[in-house]
C-alpha cells in the first residue's frame, strides 16, 4: 500500500461571526428550516469575543444527536454550519481574525446529517477520528484542515458535492466510496504528493476526473474485465486493495454469454473483526465471441453445367456446442455462373451470424472444366467469278445457347477453290481450332460447290419517227466476271423486230437470239422500238374588222403531212376560235388553234391575232327649233348612231341657258335673241368622234331688264342667280364645309383661282352681261388654296359642264351623282377633256387619287 505525503494548507481567510438560535446540553444550533424543522449545529457565544477567543466546544467530547427538542417543537439536525467546531483569534483592533487552534476532544455524527459546511473541524488538533455520516452528501471546503492525528478518511458513498479538502498530513488513506467521482473537487486543494494513492470503487471513473493527478486505486479489482466465450460462466477473483481491512464479496451473478454486461458487487470491510464499511457498485465486463472457423470446401463442375450445391465445414465450437448454435447461417457464393469459362472461381462464405461466436471465414475453389464438342464445316455455295464465301462449322453440344465457341485458337479453313475456278464441287477443310471451353476433336469436311454466273443480255431500247428507216438495234451484257467479256460466247447474239417503215405509231418488240457460255447461266431482256409521231402544224393567219361586226370565217392550214398523206389521215381536225365577240372593245385579241387528231402525227399550234378597229358614227338632229320664245323649254333631241349621248355646246349669249335634268338636256329661253347650238359626239374607245350638227336658234321677245344675272354655281350651296347692276364690282367670300377644300375657281369659264386673297375672297370685274361664277371642292382637311404645283391636274367648271387639265394619259375620269351612282367614265387620251354635264345637278368627279364636288 502508498503512503500519502499530505500537505497541510491553513486558509488566513476571515471567518464571519453569526449569533446561535437556541443551546441545548452544550450544543449551539441554527434553524435552518423552519418550515421542514431542521437545525444545524452552529458555535457558541465565546466564539465571538475578546481578542483570544476560545472555542465553546474546547475539551469536549461531543454526541451530536439525530434530533433536538426546542420550545416544544422537534428540530431535525441535518447539518454542520460553517467553523462550527474551529475558533478565532480577532485582532487587537478589532479589526481581521486568524484560525487557531481548537481542542475538540472527539465527534459524533449521526446519519442525519446530509453536509457539513466550510472550516466546520478546522484546526480541531485534538481530533484523532473523524466517522462521516453514511447519509452525508457534501463537504464544504477546508472542512477538516489542519485537524491532527487522524490516520485514515473514508469518503461515504452517498457524497456528491466536495469542496478542497486540504486534508492533513496525518491522513495515510483517502477512502473514496462514492461509484461515480464527487463534483467540485479540485486536485490543487488535495493532499500529499502528486503520486498519493486515492482508492476508489473505479478506476476508470475517476481517471477522467480532477482526482487524475493522484495515482488512482480501486479497492478491490478483478482478475479480468474481458472474457472469451466458452459456454459458462468466467470466473473473476477479487483483490482487497485495502491493507488496514479484511474483505467479503457477496456472489456476483454473471452473464456466460458474449457481449457487454454488468453485475452489481458488494463488498463488505471489516477492521478488527467489525464492520467499518461496506462497498456497492456495478462491476462492468465483457465477454468476447469465441472464433468460429467457416471454410467452403472445393467443388468442380463441366463448362456449360449449373454450379453444384456448395457447403462448409465449421470447427471452433466450444463446451460441446455445434450449428445449433448458429441464428443465421452464412452464404455461400462464387462470381462464377453458368456461362464462366473454364477455370478456378473463388467459393466465398459470409453473412453468418451466431450470439456467441465470431465467424472466421476461409474460401473454397470451384474449377470448371472443358465440355466435349464436335463439329463439321458447312456446305455452302458460290456463283462463277466470286470470291470464296466466308466457311462457317456447325457443332454439336454448344452449351448456354451459344452459336459458336470462343476461341483460344481460331481454327483456319482450307480449300483448292479460287475465284477463278470454274463450275464444280471443291472440299473444304477446317484444321487448329483451340476451343476456351470445349475439348474439339477432328472437324468434318464440308463441300463448296460453284454454280454458273448469271448473264443477262438486253437489247437496247430504239426509236423514230413514223414513216423513218429502222435504226441499227444494238445489245448490251451484264455479268461477265473475271475480266472475261463476248468472246466467251458460242455465237453473237441477233436482233430482230416486226415493224417496218409504215407501221403506225407505237411501240414494237426488239427480240434477242440465242447463245451460249460453259460457266453461265444466260438470260435475254427484249428491248422496245418507239415509233413517234410527226409533227404537223396547225396555223391560222390574222384577221381585221370594224368594232360591232360580226368575227370573220377563220381558215385553219396545215403543213408536216408525209408521203402521199393529207388531211384525209386526221380523225379530227384543228378549229380557230377567239374570246372576241361582236361588241368586245376595239384592240387586238388572239387566234387560238386547238384540237384536231390522227393515229400518227402530233400537233403543233400557231395563233393568229384578230384586230378589231373603231367604227364611224353620225349624228341625227331632225328637230324643228323655230319659233322659240322667252320662258320656252326646250328638250335637245339629237342621236347619235352609235347611241352614245349627245352633248350641246352653245355660243356665249344672254338670251338661253342648257341645263340637264336625268339623260335629257334642255334649253331654257331667258331673253330674246339668236345664237347657234351644236350636237356633239365625242366618241370612245369604240367609235370615231361624230361630225358636229349645228342649228341656228332665234328667241323671239324683249328682254325684261337691261340689268345683267350673275349665277353663283357652287357644290355646298347649289346654283344660285342674281340679278345686279350692269357695270358693278363684287366681292365674294367662299367658305367651304368641313372635309373640303378649294380647288379652282371660274369667273365666266376663266380660270381665277389665283385671284383669291389670303382669306378666300373673289372679287369680280365689272359686270356688263350675264356672268356665271363655279367653284370646284376637293375633297381634304386644308381650307386655303394649294398651289397649282401641288397637283398636275386641274379640274374646272364651265358653262357646258367640266374640264380636266393635264390629267395623265389612260386615266379614267368618273362622274358620280352625291349618291354614289356612275354617271360616265372617259378615258384621258389628250391634255384638256371636257366632259357636258346636265344643269342644275351636283356631280363628283374622281381623276386618279384626287375627288372634287361641283354645282353645274
Amino acid at each position: 500500500m502508498k503512503k500519502f505525503l499530505v500537505s497541510a494548507m491553513v486558509a488566513m481567510s476571515s471567518i464571519a461571526s453569526f449569533a446561535y438560535d437556541f443551546e441545548v446540553d452544550g450544543i449551539y444550533y441554527n434553524i435552518t428550516s423552519a418550515s421542514q424543522m431542521t437545525v444545524e449545529v452552529t458555535y457558541g457565544p465565546k466564539h465571538t469575543n475578546g481578542v483570544d477567543n476560545r472555542g465553546d466546544y474546547d475539551g469536549k467530547n461531543i454526541v451530536v444527536p439525530a434530533s433536538v427538542n426546542y420550545n416544544g417543537v422537534q428540530y431535525a439536525v441535518t447539518g454542520i454550519g460553517a467553523s462550527a467546531f474551529s475558533h478565532e483569534r480577532i485582532g487587537s483592533t478589532g479589526v481581521g481574525t486568524t484560525i487557531i487552534d481548537s481542542h475538540l476532544l472527539s465527534i459524533h455524527l449521526p446519519n442525519s446529517i446530509k453536509y457539513i459546511n466550510s472550516y466546520a473541524f478546522c484546526r480541531c488538533v485534538d481530533l484523532t477520528e473523524i466517522k462521516l455520516p453514511v447519509n452525508l452528501q457534501r463537504i464544504g471546503q477546508s472542512a477538516i484542515n489542519g485537524v491532527g492525528n487522524i490516520l485514515s478518511l473514508t469518503i461515504p458513498a452517498s457524497v456528491n458535492t466536495i469542496g478542497n479538502l486540504a486534508l492533513p498530513r496525518s491522513v495515510k488513506e483517502l477512502i473514496m466510496l462514492p461509484y461515480n467521482p464527487p463534483t467540485g473537487f479540485d486536485s490543487d486543494w488535495g493532499f500529499g504528493a502528486d503520486n498519493s494513492d486515492v482508492l476508489v470503487p473505479s478506476r476508470r471513473k475517476y481517471l477522467n476526473s480532477n482526482y487524475r493527478k493522484y495515482n488512482i486505486v480501486e479497492i478491490l479489482s478483478p482478475s479480468s474485465y474481458e472474457f472469451v466465450y466458452n459456454g459458462q460462466v468466467p470466473s473473476v477473483e477479487w483483490t482487497n486493495n485495502l491493507s488496514a481491512y479484511t474483505m467479503i464479496v457477496s456472489d456476483v451473478l454473471l452473464e456466460k454469454n458474449a457481449g457487454n454486461h454488468s453485475a452489481n458487487v458488494k463488498a463488505n470491510f471489516f477492521q478488527s473483526g467489525n464492520l467499518a464499511f461496506s462497498v456497492e457498485f456495478p462491476f462492468e465486463y465483457s465477454i468476447n465471441k469465441a472464433k468460429l472457423n467457416v471454410r467452403a470446401n472445393n467443388a468442380s463442375r463441366v463448362y456449360g453445367d449449373d454450379n453444384p450445391s456448395f457447403n462448409v465445414t465449421y470447427s471452433g465450437f466450444v463446451n460441446g456446442e455445434n450449428e445449433s448454435e448458429i441464428s443465421k447461417i452464412p452464404t455461400i457464393s462464387t462470381p462464377a455462373i453458368k456461362t464462366s469459362n473454364v477455370g478456378e472461381y473463388p467459393i466465398t462464405v459470409s453473412g453468418g451470424s451466431a450470439p456467441n461466436y465470431e465467424f472466421v471465414y476461409e474460401s473454397g475453389i470451384l474449377k470448371i472444366t472443358k465440355a466435349p464438342l464436335s463439329a463439321k464445316v458447312n456446305d455452302t455455295t458460290k456463283v462463277y467469278g466470286n470470291q470464296n464465301p466466308a466457311f462457317t462449322i456447325n457443332y454439336y453440344g454448344l452449351k448456354n445457347g451459344e452459336t459458336a465457341p470462343a476461341w483460344t485458337t481460331q481454327p483456319t479453313f482450307q480449300t483448292d477453290a479460287t475465284k477463278a475456278s470454274g463450275v464444280g464441287n471443291y472440299v473444304i477443310k477446317a484444321t487448329n481450332g483451340i476451343p476456351v471451353n470445349y475439348d474439339l476433336g477432328e472437324i468434318t469436311t464440308g463441300t463448296l460447290n460453284i454454280s454458273p454466273a448469271l448473264l443477262t443480255i438486253s437489247a437496247n431500247d430504239a426509236a423514230r419517227q413514223y414513216y423513218s428507216d429502222e435504226p441499227t438495234f444494238s445489245y448490251r451484257c451484264n455479268g461477265f466476271v473475271n475480266g472475261e467479256d463476248e468472246s466467251v460466247l458460242s455465237t453473237k447474239p441477233t436482233l430482230s423486230t416486226t415493224a417496218t417503215r409504215t407501221s403506225n405509231v407505237g411501240t414494237y418488240e426488239i427480240k434477242v437470239g440465242e447463245t451460249s457460255s460453259p460457266n453461265y447461266t444466260i438470260s435475254y431482256i427484249n428491248g422496245t422500238l418507239t415509233i413517234t409521231p410527226r409533227t404537223l402544224t396547225a396555223s391560222v393567219g390574222n384577221y381585221e374588222r370594224i368594232y360591232n361586226e360580226e368575227n370573220p370565217m377563220f381558215e385553219v392550214k396545215y403543213d408536216g403531212f408525209v408521203g402521199n398523206e393529207d388531211e384525209s389521215v386526221l380523225s379530227a381536225k384543228a378549229t380557230a376560235s377567239t374570246m372576241a365577240t361582236k361588241t368586245s372593245n376595239v384592240g387586238t385579241y388572239r387566234i387560238d388553234v386547238t384540237g384536231g387528231s390522227a393515229e400518227n402525227y402530233k400537233f403543233n399550234y400557231t395563233s393568229g391575232i384578230l384586230t378589231i378597229n373603231k367604227a364611224e358614227q353620225t349624228i341625227s338632229w331632225n328637230q324643228d327649233l323655230n319659233g322659240l320664245k322667252i320662258g320656252d323649254q326646250i328638250e335637245l333631241k339629237a342621236v347619235a348612231s352609235s347611241v352614245l349621248p349627245i352633248t350641246y355646246m352653245m355660243d356665249e349669249n344672254n338670251a338661253a341657258e342648257l341645263y340637264s335634268t336625268g339623260s335629257k338636256t334642255y334649253l331654257d329661253c331667258k331673253a330674246g335673241g339668236h345664237f347657234l347650238i351644236r350636237a356633239v359626239q365625242d366618241g370612245n374607245n369604240n367609235y370615231y368622234s361624230s361630225p358636229r350638227v349645228s342649228k341656228t336658234i332665234s328667241i323671239i321677245g324683249n328682254n325684261p331688264s337691261s340689268d345683267p344675272i350673275l349665277t353663283i354655281k357652287q357644290a355646298d350651296n347649289g346654283s344660285v342667280g342674281v340679278q345686279v347692276s350692269k357695270g358693278s364690282v363684287y366681292t365674294f367670300t367662299i367658305a367651304p364645309s368641313n372635309g373640303w377644300k378649294i380647288h379652282s375657281v371660274t369667273f365666266n369659264n376663266s380660270d381665277v383661282t389665283s385671284l383669291l386673297t389670303n382669306n378666300n375672297a373673289f372679287t369680280t370685274p365689272a359686270i356688263t352681261s350675264n356672268s356665271t361664277l363655279s367653284v370646284v371642292y376637293e375633297q381634304g382637311d386644308d381650307n386655303a388654296v394649294k398651289s397649282l404645283s401641288m397637283s398636275n391636274v386641274k379640274i374646272q367648271a364651265t358653262s357646258l359642264g367640266v374640264r380636266v387639265i393635264d390629267a395623265n394619259i389612260d386615266d379614267i375620269i368618273r362622274v358620280y351623282t352625291v349618291d354614289g351612282i356612275l354617271l360616265n367614265s372617259v378615258k384621258v387620251d389628250e391634255k384638256i377633256v371636257d366632259i357636258p354635264l346636265y344643269n342644275d345637278n351636283v356631280y363628283v368627279i374622281k381623276v386618279g387619287t384626287k375627288t372634287v364636288k361641283l354645282s353645274h
